[in-house]
């Protein structure tokens, strides 16, 4: 895709001369015009991509990013911070008025920095015509350690400032946080994290500001002869096999440096310092698409005494072409919730007997709108490749115009082939539309629209439950964390189980939220399973988490059936546990189950019936019975057999002593 542009201009107008001479076909395919894509009205105004991006490439002023490296490295060296007191050393204090004076410069005093978090990261933010849809967050490090820190690190400073001063005045639907961080490890690892960029992105999660991306800046000033040397490294993490926010904006990021920029984006993946050091290695481990724009190559001058702004290998060109690929991209994602469609057109030239490829990365599903024009009879072939290498559609036309409409579902970069079988050089202007699904929730940019919901965000409401699943599967407010209003996220429901668009999912109540915070179970009427209704316990103060609030051995419901206390193990208090009364045919509720004056614990202590008032039998009461176990007539049996037995012997010993004295005259 590298051509120069002063080509591009003569290709331009040779195309117009020889288009204007030639037979008519309809409306130019560079013009707006309203297009049929399925079910979907595509708007009149559609977001022409190539123009905007043009115009911000040439916007950047390299003066700008030389001057702002150059006073910071020699007017504010040794920019240390200090991360005990979390205060800044006084070039450091300066270095962030300078920043602040000549962001509020650069935007008539509309915008400015702040001191957020503890580690004192400066963040402006420029605000989107919505801004409770997620941001987007350019950020770099300010402070520079004991060198002049040109390359580490004012130059990211210098992007940070440019690309605000660019965005400043566009229209976006998402609010754009600039950020100048002060630390550069956080000192959980050697070489670990970042700490300043690390407490600021909590913070945002936090408040359910979820970034949409970050991009980091990190060593962007040495150029070298060496293969790649010149080029400008995009360092991401690709986290799965699905084409996701990464490999996306890798893709529109090499297309946008091709057309519009200097052509000199390599998308890498997440290697050495530059990425485990940056704050981009920060939003990757929180699920933020993040990436690391630097310099392809190390260098041994950067954070050293020799880190001077006009060190000999040191070339502005990166920084130029750093300021204007991520002010693309971020217009780029600012647009697409504007329910205006992303239309890429472009004129090349495609040589006889040869091909053309055009790369073009689709998310989502959507209705894809290719048209093609050429100039006179020359007849070429059109191939739509998916991104598994299968052919879509191939076809060979000669009359000056092919358009293509085919339903995409599959996300990926997709090849536009365009085959010259002419002996001459043909001049073809090709544009294609598509709507796009950045975030992956299978909605793309048009039904997000159409919903309201955040076309960056697939949660747009941040309740652990994307939008196409509140849309399509559990028919939830996307807009709404708490659907039903019963003080549990949607999200938190569906985990649970309990329905997200009913208070009371068990009918047991009590709204779902506060069976969750009680620990108990939103599905289920009865938690503990004791036969109570949770909200029936709580009306009688029992407890719902527990089947015997009173720990006797009796279940809850079990007492309330026997009408016993399910406060108390003892309801009658007769020394013996109600489980013990129940299973024993007592009566939990009488101290005295049979009534017979003695408590029931007292009977069985002496091997009574407490359940019989008369225990042996006899018909006196166990309570007035001088014998309880023993019938009255096993002791009046013996008693007449010894009252016998000694009138019998008194008898005889009567009778002896009568004897006695006849014998004895």
């Amino acid at each position: 895709m590298k051509r120069g542009r002063l080509f591009t201009v003569f290709a331009l107008a040779l195309f117009m001369l020889l288009w204007t001479a030639g037979p008519t076909k309809g409306p130019s395919a560079v013009m707006p015009q309203d297009i049929s894509l399925g079910n979907h009205a595509v708007p009149a105004a559609s977001f022409y991509v190539k123009p905007i991006w043009d115009n911000i490439y040439s916007a950047v002023i390299s003066s700008n990013l030389r001057t702002i490296v150059q006073d910071i490295s020699e007017g504010t060296p040794r920019r240390i911070w200090y991360p005990l007191h979390k205060e800044p050393s006084e070039p450091l204090a300066d270095a962030w008025e300078y920043a602040n004076n000549t962001l509020k410069s650069y935007t008539s005093g509309n915008m400015h920095f702040s001191l957020m978090t503890q580690q004192k990261n400066l963040v402006a933010i420029k605000r989107g015509t919505d801004s409770n849809l997620a941001p987007i967050v350019i950020a770099g490090t300010v402070a520079s350690g004991f060198s002049p820190g040109a390359n580490a690190f004012a130059a990211s400073t210098a992007v940070v400032l440019e690309i605000a001063r660019i965005l400043y005045s566009r229209s976006l639907t998402n609010d754009v946080y600039f950020v100048l961080v002060n630390t550069i490890t956080s000192g959980y690892g050697a070489n670990e994290g970042n700490q300043g960029i690390s407490e600021l992105l909590d913070e945002l999660l936090v408040e359910y500001r979820k970034p949409a991306v970050l991009f980091w800046f990190s060593l962007l000033l040495y150029e070298s002869g060496d293969e790649n040397g010149d080029m400008l490294a995009m360092r991401s993490s690709y986290s799965s096999s699905v084409y996701r926010q990464h490999e996306f904006l890798a893709d529109l990021a090499e297309i946008a440096s091709a057309l519009s920029g200097g052509d000199r984006v390599i998308p890498q993946g997440p290697s050495g310092n530059l990425w485990i050091r940056s704050g981009a290695y920060e939003a990757n481990e929180r699920g933020i698409p993040a990436f690391v724009l630097s310099q392809y190559y190390l260098d041994g001058l950067a954070g050293g005494e020799f880190d001077e702004w006009d060190a000999g290998p040191y070339s502005y060109d990166l920084l130029e072409e750093a300021v204007g690929l991520v002010a693309s991209l971020t217009t780029y994602l600012g647009t697409l919730g504007k329910n205006q469609i992303p239309r890429l057109e472009e004129l090349i030239v495609v040589p006889a007997f040869d091909s053309e490829t055009i790369w073009m990365p689709l998310t989502g599903e959507s209705p894809l709108q290719v048209d093609i024009e050429w100039a006179g009879s020359s007849s070429l072939t059109v191939e739509l490749v998916a991104p598994g290498g299968v052919t879509i559609i191939s076809t060979t036309q000669s009359d000056s115009n092919i358009t293509m409409s085919p339903l995409l579902t599959e996300a990926g970069l997709y090849e536009l082939v365009i085959t010259n079988t002419e002996m001459v050089s043909s001049f073809v202007s090709y544009s294609y539309e598509h709507w796009q699904d950045y975030d992956q929730d299978t909605l793309n940019d048009d039904e997000e629209y159409q919903l309201g919901t955040d076309c960056l965000n697939a949660d747009t409401d941040m309740d652990l439950l994307d939008d196409d699943q509140e849309v399509l599967i559990h028919f939830t407010d996307p807009l709404n964390p708490d659907t039903d209003a019963d003080g549990v996220m949607d999200g938190v429901e569906v985990i649970y189980g309990s329905h997200p668009r009913l208070r009371d999912t068990d009918y047991d109540g009590i709204i779902d939220g506060i069976e969750i915070d009680m620990g108990l179970d939103p599905t289920s009427k009865d938690t503990d399973m004791d036969g109570v209704d949770d909200g029936d316990e709580l009306d009688l103060g029992l407890d719902p988490l527990s089947n015997d609030t009173d720990k006797d051995g009796l279940l809850d419901g079990l007492e309330l059936i026997h009408e016993t206390d399910p406060f108390s193990p003892d309801t009658d208090s007769d020394g013996l546990s109600d489980l013990f009364e129940v299973v024993n045919g007592l009566n939990p509720l009488s101290n005295d189950t049979d009534m017979d004056g003695l408590s029931d614990s007292y009977e069985i202590a002496h091997c009574l019936m407490p359940y019989n008032a008369d225990t042996d039998g006899d018909g006196i009461p166990d309570g007035t019975d001088w014998a309880p176990r023993e019938h009255w007539i096993n002791a009046v049996i013996p008693a007449g057999l010894g009252a016998i037995f000694l009138i019998v012997l008194i008898w005889m010993l009567n009778k002896k002593r009568i004897y006695g004295r006849i014998a004895s005259p």
